[in-house]
């Protein structure tokens, strides 16, 4: 990641930014609740509900989850509308596991994206 990494940190115990260096990629880390997912609403200036499609018209179609310990309701809202905005390219959800896995899956969200 570069120094003028897009950061965004309103949790103590999350994080999702855009990199620089790779504008299609939106990366997570640590605990993403619904506030950090309001946080980067608010950066990107758009209602929550609105994210997902301004990160796809900005065009993200990478979410890299390899540094993610949690993911909420609001996570999989904001992945499930970057979906619906993307198509009809699919977008990719890079290094799941654990909690994050199976949070995934079991919202059927693995049939709306390509877990890589």
């Amino acid at each position: 990641m570069s120094a003028h990494d897009e950061t965004l940190d309103d949790s103590p115990g999350g994080q999702l930014l855009v990199d620089d260096a790779d504008p299609t990629t939106l990366v997570a880390t640590g605990e993403i609740d619904v506030f950090v997912v309001e946080g980067l609403a608010e950066h990107v200036g758009a209602p929550r509900t609105d994210t997902g499609r301004r990160l796809a018209a900005e065009g993200v179609r990478t979410v890299d989850v390899s540094g993610a310990e949690y993911v909420d309701s609001g996570f999989i809202g904001l992945v499930a509308s970057l979906a619906a905005a993307a198509a009809p390219d699919r977008v990719r959800v890079r290094g799941a596991s654990g909690q994050v896995s199976d949070v995934l899956t079991l919202t059927g969200l693995d049939s709306l994206v390509e877990l890589v």
